[in-house]
C-alpha cells in the first residue's frame, strides 16, 4: 500500500500492510496500548512458548501478529539473534530497526536493540548506519549494561569494539583457519552445492558473535 508521495501526490514508496498496521498501532495512546496487551498478551505468550527452539518462522509470526505485546518483544530479540547467528545480517538489522522505530516505551530494551542493530549493520557492511546507532547509544544510554559473551559489559564499549573488529568473512576465505571437518565441508560444496556449507557458516558466525574460536567449529 502507498506510504509516501511527492509534492505532486505521486506515490514514491510502498509498504506492506503489516508494516502499515504496526505503524498505526505504535501511535495508539496509553489506554489503547493497555487494552491491546490485556487482550493479546496471554495468547501471544502461549504461541511463543509453543515455538520449537528459535524457529524463525514462529518467532516472526509472534512478532508480526502480536506486535505490541511483551511476548512479541521477546520473540523479536530472539529472532534478531537467530538471524545474526545465521549470517542474515540485513534481516537482523531490519528487524531491530523496525522494533526501534515502532515499538513504544521500550525502556531498558532499547539500548540492547541499538547494540544489535549497530552490530547487524556493521556485519552487513553499512558502517555509516552502524556509526549512527553507536552515536545514539552513546547519547541516550551511555552507561547501559548488557550481558554479552557470558559477562556484563557496557553496550557502548561492546559496540565500539565490534565496529573496530573485522567482519565475518566468507567461509571460503577462512578455509586455512578451519579444522579438518569444516575444510571437508568447503570441499564438498564445490562438488555438491550449497547445502553442506550452510551449517559450517552458521557455526562460524555463532562463534564470532559469542566470542568463540574458529578452532571449535565443526561441520556437524
Amino acid at each position: 500500500m502507498p506510504s509516501e508521495s511527492d509534492e505532486s501526490q505521486q506515490v514514491t514508496r510502498y509498504s506492506s500492510v503489516v508494516s502499515a498496521v504496526h505503524k498505526r498501532l505504535s501511535r495508539w495512546p496509553a489506554e489503547g496500548l493497555a487494552a491491546y496487551r490485556a487482550k493479546y498478551d496471554v495468547e501471544a505468550q502461549s504461541l511463543l512458548d509453543s515455538a520449537q527452539s528459535n524457529d524463525p518462522a514462529m518467532l516472526n509470526r509472534v512478532l508480526s501478529g502480536y506486535f505490541l505485546t511483551e511476548a512479541a518483544r521477546s520473540a523479536g530479540v530472539r529472532l534478531i539473534d537467530t538471524q545474526l547467528e545465521s549470517g542474515e545480517f540485513a534481516a537482523a538489522a531490519w528487524t531491530a530497526q523496525r522494533m526501534l522505530d515502532l515499538q513504544p516505551d521500550l525502556g531498558s530494551l532499547r539500548p540492547m536493540l541499538l547494540y544489535r542493530a549497530g552490530l547487524a549493520y556493521h556485519l552487513g557492511g553499512d558502517d555509516k548506519l552502524a556509526g549512527a546507532l553507536l552515536a545514539e547509544l552513546e547519547k541516550s544510554s551511555a552507561d547501559a549494561i548488557g550481558h554479552l559473551h557470558g559477562q556484563d559489559v557496557r553496550l557502548v564499549d561492546a559496540l565500539k569494539a565490534d565496529l573496530n573488529s573485522p567482519r565475518v568473512a566468507p567461509v571460503t576465505s577462512l578455509q586455512p583457519a578451519i579444522p579438518g571437518r569444516c575444510r571437508l565441508a568447503v570441499r564438498m560444496r564445490r562438488e555438491c552445492g550449497r547445502r553442506v556449507i550452510g551449517r559450517c557458516q552458521t557455526l562460524l558466525n555463532r562463534h564470532r558473535l559469542r566470542g568463540g574460536r574458529l578452532a571449535k567449529c565443526r561441520s556437524g
